[in-house]
C-alpha cells in the first residue's frame, strides 16, 4: 500500500458514487483515497453499499483504501474493514481512551476486538490477510474539537495511531468560530 511507504505524496476524498467519476480518480496516482460515509447531506458515499464498488475499484490500484466513518463505532469500523478498507479515519476522536477504542476496533485479538468476516478483505489483501491484518490496517484519528486540541499530546502519545486528520471546520465551531472548509482564524 502506498500510504504505508511513507513517501510523499497527495489524497483526495471521494465525493461522488458515480462508477464513471470514481474509476478515473482511482487511476489519478493519489497515495490514498478516502470514502467518505459521515455526512448524509453531501454527495459522498452514504453507506455500504455504495463503499464496496468504491473499495473494489480500488483495489486494482496502488491507491491505499481508507474510509471515513461516520462515528467511532466497532460495528461499523469492522464491516468497512472486512469490505476491503485498508484504513480507518475516525472522526472526533477527544481523548487518548477513546483513540484506544477506536485502535482496538481495527483489530483482532489479541491486540484488539475486530470480528473475523473478512471476505471482499481477503480478495483484495489475499488468503493471508487475517494473518498480516493487525500490522497493516492505518489508523487516523480526527482531531475536530478544542477537547481533542487539549489532549493531543496524549492523543499522540498512544502506541498505536499512525496520523491524525484534522477536521477545521468542526474545530472552529469547538473554539467558537464560523465553520468553513478552510478556516483562517488563529486558534484553528
Amino acid at each position: 500500500m502506498a500510504l504505508r511507504e511513507r513517501r510523499p505524496g497527495s489524497n483526495r476524498s471521494a465525493r461522488s458514487v458515480r462508477h464513471e467519476d470514481f474509476r478515473v480518480l482511482v487511476n489519478c496516482g493519489v497515495r490514498y483515497l478516502d470514502i467518505a460515509e459521515r455526512h448524509q447531506c453531501e454527495p459522498s458515499a452514504r453507506d455500504y453499499v455504495d463503499a464496496v464498488p468504491m473499495l473494489q475499484a480500488i483495489s486494482t490500484t496502488d491507491t491505499t483504501p481508507m474510509v471515513r466513518v461516520p462515528w467511532n463505532d466497532p460495528a461499523i469500523i469492522g464491516k468497512v474493514l472486512d469490505a476491503g478498507a485498508y484504513g480507518v479515519i475516525c472522526p472526533m476522536v477527544n481523548t487518548a481512551e477513546e483513540d484506544d477504542a477506536f485502535f482496538e476496533a481495527c483489530r483482532y485479538f489479541p491486540k484488539g476486538g475486530r470480528s473475523v468476516g473478512p471476505l471482499c478483505a481477503s480478495l483484495y489483501a489475499g488468503a493471508d490477510y487475517f494473518q498480516h491484518a493487525n500490522d497493516t490496517i492505518i489508523t487516523m484519528a480526527m482531531i475536530e474539537s478544542e477537547q481533542a486540541v487539549k489532549n493531543l499530546e496524549d492523543i499522540l502519545k498512544t502506541p498505536n495511531l499512525d496520523a491524525i486528520f484534522v477536521g477545521p471546520s468542526d474545530l472552529a465551531v469547538t473554539m467558537g468560530e464560523a465553520p468553513g472548509f478552510d478556516p483562517r482564524y488563529p486558534a484553528v
